[in-house]
């Protein structure tokens, strides 16, 4: 039987560990490697997803124009401009990310442009939300 612990003296104290039961499950952990597994995540069009979503907010930016409303419109063009700087800043964060796992040694980026990215997203969430529904 192993113990968990032992004194300095050698003698064991702590739970008694059967090895049959448990096994030696340290030898089947495998390193984390980035390379594999994130890698192909992130070079499968993740940077580029967020410029779908300016579709409907362009129809948003046409339907106001449609109805005449000023107000809206230039709205809407704030909206378009904060979602596309967010979609833009995402791409720029991703492609750092991706070019950070490529390097066996690196540092991270300075500018943390996925961060800008998602509090951009906030500010454009709060202002569309609250002001653009015309």
């Amino acid at each position: 039987m192993d113990y968990i612990y032992t004194l300095s003296s050698g003698i064991p104290f702590g739970i008694p560990i059967i090895k049959p039961i448990l096994g030696d499950f340290m030898s089947k952990a495998k390193r984390y490697n980035p390379e594999t597994n994130i890698k192909k995540s992130l070079e499968f069009g993740r940077a580029n997803i967020l410029y779908i979503f300016l579709i409907p907010i362009t129809f948003a930016i046409i339907i106001s124009l449609i109805r005449l409303r000023i107000f809206y419109f230039i709205l809407n063009l704030v909206g378009f401009a904060l979602f596309y700087m967010t979609a833009k800043s995402h791409s720029i964060g991703i492609r750092q990310e991706i070019e950070y796992y490529k390097k066996r040694l690196a540092k991270a980026p300075k500018i943390p442009y996925k961060l800008i990215s998602g509090l951009l997203l906030g500010l454009w969430y709060y202002i569309h939300i609250n002001y653009c529904w015309g």
